[in-house]
């Protein structure tokens, strides 16, 4: 070695520079202090971690040798040396900075990971410790105090107090810490050089750090602290409950984020399902064609999906508009492909970091798969039915069961490169984004799972954007035309939004320049349900399939108990006769939609549905002499349902023309709102009870009021007697009883960022970027019921005519109201 030149001088180690003369290149030697018995065996841990890690940025071992100094032997490595180059802190104080930042500090992540990889911690992690060159770029230097599984006592050791661990010092000096705690300081202190990266580098003397990017690095740092964190350690508003929670467990997961941040690779090269540019594609309708991979092409050949082709999305509407044959399936891949698209766009967010630092492949992957699996549980009728008894019949529930069955679960579980096309997940991962909340087996938090079901399911979604587009062409609707999708899906972002009680939540919402597009996509939601979801004739066909199942499961008359048991039965026969069950079993029917020339009748498998609602109800009650099941079943067999007899529109609607209508009005909705929608929730099966009790407390009451018109009514309308209602009712149902509780009307709040200052690279990350709500759409959520709402009596269809004829709209309000009220005041 020729023109040594001493470096530092540490406790266990001297570095010193040196010219190689076999090679004449400058090399650094790593030389064992003499003084120190265990100078040696670190020098030797350094040389073996310099084998194991295999990283030239770290360095290389070129040769090594003995050595004698006072009586004492030492050992010295010779190593590559890193010219030209001075500390990261100096050079960002200086404004030195010779390669981009956040690329810096990727390297330096990247160093660590191969130490840590290697089997070691490396001890003294700190800007100082982090060099940087202009020909070599980054390089991870000092490793004194490099560990294995051999413990230091820590004597003697330099800790600089920022990079230090809360817990470390003690640690040491009890030795009670093994080498993944050793580690784990090791990410604390690169946390820290994140945030002190951040408070040291001019954002306007380095281009990369516009406000996203710092953000970016920002969060990045405080999920390195491992839950650590002082009440200043934390970005973006999130509070330290998050970072508990959310924290790096390893360093691959910050090198994914970083590679994230810096676009390298493409979203498209991890997820090719986001590809631009697909070899295979399948159109959608409402957006741009899809990629049809293999993996997709296999959820779609399985029967409980195949089984959505014949699954009318509208369910009965096809009896009033006759183009509403679209069905689950298409409904189920234009959800896909919208999530591909809000993906790409939420990757590609200028102003939240959020997504792109949280999502990886793994995640963008689960979002795909539920968005095309959201609805595999679905059945004919299932929005119906479920109207009319929650509990037994909700298609989330089913849909869960079958992503988490096989042969969905096997093909999510297979590994991606499975020739049969594998999609490399936790099926309860998939299950819970559907969801919305964590389910047994699930690897995703709290925090995660709500922000991405908030994307699948919100104020503002996925599945929203499509069925709105795609329903609203499908029945000649215009409204659906106007909704501007792509201004909308580029503005979408990821929002922390503070809950009032303290916390708070990741949830999808859209950049200041997206609010007005979006919150036109709440107002054509508002218009689908008063033209089509909430049509009078869809409300009466409602009614009608309700109190079928109500009279199916004996609500009314059988205890709670017997009711949810009955309810369970009935739900166990329809979904058997619905289609595959989650288990893989086929069963039912499994018809295609209807053709032009039978546009009005009851489609095949929704006429399966309500048949086997009334041989339930036969078999279980084969005595009974109620047989409106039956009637009802057979009328809309015959394209015939209830009537509207009296229709009474929202109070706040009727004062404008008529102070003392609007007055009526209200006294019958306030009346209802406390017996069948009362602040105090009850059970659904008592509630379904007051339901069936109030119709048919006014069936008798519109009889009795039609008894003491006798003489009138057979004189205008002979042919529908008053003897052949009281006699069809005494079998029959003739009277039902429409009305929407306001939960069924809310929304929830849509959320946007307010618009920050162009060109400002100043920013305080660790504050929450400022979120707003729209007033808009918290307006339509609170006036929906006004607008769309209605209480409604619908009549038989043989006798709708004949009772408006015999009782004014004044008398039939004051009879409901009437009944209602002797029922709240029992």
């Amino acid at each position: 070695m020729d023109s040594p030149e001493l470096v530092r001088a540490g406790r266990r180690v001297i570095l010193a520079r040196a010219v190689h003369r076999p090679s004449q290149q400058e090399v650094l030697l790593t030389i064992s202090n003499p003084e120190f018995a265990d100078g040696q065996e670190q020098v030797a841990k350094i040389a073996r971690l310099m084998v194991s890690a295999k990283s030239v940025a770290i360095g290389s071992v070129l040769d090594s040798f003995f050595y004698h100094w006072g009586g004492n032997r030492g050992t010295c490595i010779v190593s590559t040396w890193h010219a030209q180059s001075e500390s990261l802190e100096s050079a960002l104080t200086n404004d030195r900075m010779p390669v981009n930042i956040v690329e810096a500090l990727l390297s330096t992540t990247r160093q660590l990971a191969a130490v840590h990889d290697a089997g070691y911690a490396h001890g003294d992690v700190s800007l100082s410790n982090v060099i940087v060159s202009p020909d070599s770029g980054v390089h991870l230097v000092d490793l004194e105090y490099v560990t294995e599984e051999k413990f230091l006592d820590g004597a003697g050791m330099f800790l600089t107090q920022v990079y230090s661990h809360p817990d470390r010092l003690a640690a040491l000096q009890s030795r009670s810490y093994d080498l993944p705690i050793a580690q784990q300081w090791d990410r604390y202190a690169l946390g820290q050089i994140f945030l002190q990266t951040l408070a040291d580098a001019d954002p306007y003397h380095y281009p990369e750090l516009d406000l996203c990017t710092q953000r970016a690095v920002r969060l990045i740092g405080c999920l390195l602290l491992g839950g650590a964190n002082d009440p200043s350690e934390t970005a973006l508003g999130l509070p330290p409950e998050f970072f508990v929670s959310e924290h790096y467990e390893n360093l691959q997961q910050a090198i994914d984020a970083l590679e994230r941040v810096l676009g390298t690779p493409s979203v498209e090269v991890r997820v090719p399902e986001l590809s631009r540019v697909p070899v295979e594609i399948v159109q959608v309708g409402t957006s741009d064609p899809a990629p049809f991979t293999q993996r997709v092409r296999a959820l779609v050949s399985t029967a409980a999906m195949r089984q959505l082709n014949s699954c009318l999305q509208l369910g009965l509407i096809c009896l009033i508009w006759p183009t509403a044959s679209h069905t689950r399936l298409e409904h189920a891949l234009g959800t896909f492909a919208m999530m591909r698209d809000a993906i790409i766009a939420l990757h590609a967010d200028p102003q939240s970091p959020i997504f792109r630092v949280l999502v990886g492949p793994v995640q963008m992957r689960t979002l795909l798969a539920a968005a095309l699996l959201h609805d595999v549980g679905h059945y004919p009728l299932a929005h119906d039915l479920e109207e009319a008894y929650p509990a037994p019949f909700r298609h989330e529930n089913r849909s869960m069961e079958f992503v988490t069955s096989s042969p969905i679960a096997d093909i999510l579980g297979r590994s991606e490169a499975d020739a049969g096309g594998g999609w490399d997940l936790n099926p309860a991962d998939v299950a819970s984004v559907i969801g919305g909340e964590v389910r047994p087996g699930s690897t995703l938090t709290p925090w995660m799972c709500g922000m991405l079901h908030s994307i699948l399911s919100g104020s503002l979604d996925v599945d929203k954007l499509d069925y709105l587009i795609r329903d609203s062409n499908a029945l000649g609707v215009a409204a659906g035309a106007g909704i501007d999708v792509r201004r909308v899906v580029s503005s979408l972002t990821i929002a922390v939004i503070l809950r009032s009680g303290g916390g708070a939540d990741l949830r999808m919402a859209v950049r200041a320049k997206g609010v007005r597009p979006a919150e036109l996509v709440g107002r054509v939601r508002s218009h689908m349900f008063g033209v089509a979801y909430w049509h009078r004739s869809y409300r009466a066909i409602k009614a009608m399939m309700h109190w079928m199942v109500w009279e199916a499961i004996d609500a009314g008359r059988a205890s709670e108990n017997d009711v949810r048991k009955r309810g369970k039965e009935l739900a166990t026969q329809l979904l058997r006769s619905a289609g595959p069950t989650p288990t893989g079993e086929e069963l039912g029917i499994t018809a295609a939609p209807p053709d032009a020339a039978t546009q009005f009748q009851i489609p095949q498998r929704e006429a399966a549905v309500l048949t086997s609602i009334a041989e339930f109800t036969r078999e279980r009650n084969p005595t009974a002499t109620d047989r409106t099941s039956e009637q009802l079943l057979n009328l809309l067999t015959e394209h015939r349902w209830y009537k509207a007899i009296l229709t009474i529109d929202h109070f706040q609607n009727l004062q404008v023309t008529s102070a003392e209508h609007g007055k009526r009005a209200k006294r019958v909705w306030e009346t209802l709102q406390r017996l069948i929608d009362p602040p105090r929730k009850i059970s659904h099966e008592a509630m379904i009870a007051r339901r069936m009790e109030l119709s048919k407390l006014l069936q008798r009451r519109i009889l009795d009021e039609l008894g003491d018109a006798r003489p009138v009514t057979r004189i205008l309308n002979p042919e529908r007697t008053y003897d052949e209602m009281l006699r069809v009712g005494s079998t029959t149902q003739l009277f039902f009883v429409d009305f929407i509780e306001k939960s069924k009307s809310k929304d929830k709040p849509l959320y946007f960022l307010a618009t920050e200052r162009p060109g400002s690279r100043l920013t305080n990350t660790a504050e929450l970027i400022p979120v707003r709500e729209s007033y808009d759409q918290k307006q339509l959520s609170s006036e929906f019921l006004v607008s769309n709402g209605a209480i409604r009596i619908f009549g038989h269809p043989d006798y709708a005519r004949f009772v408006t004829a015999s009782i004014a709209p004044e008398r039939l309000e004051e009879i409901l109201n009437d009944v209602a009220a002797a029922m709240l005041a029992r």
